[in-house]
């Protein structure tokens, strides 16, 4: 008796997660609409340039690199 009750909740819980997981594929939205108001322009900021001594440190360290690369 209790075999059997373990079997039917088995094939009940199969069933149950089958349909489910059928019934959530049918919803897949992949490419959503794009609604009209939520379009926003975005503005980089100015770069800024190296100084000298902020690219004698690039140069330092490039060159370590190189170094230790080989």
């Amino acid at each position: 008796m209790i075999h059997r009750f373990k079997i039917t909740l088995i094939f009940a819980t199969m069933i149950i997660a089958g349909i489910t997981l059928m019934q959530s594929c049918e919803k897949i939205d992949e490419v959503p609409q794009i609604n009209e108001g939520y379009e926003t322009n975005y503005r980089m900021p100015d770069p800024t340039y190296l100084s000298d001594e902020d690219r004698q440190v690039v140069s330092d360290q490039e060159d370590e690199y190189d170094e230790n690369a080989h």
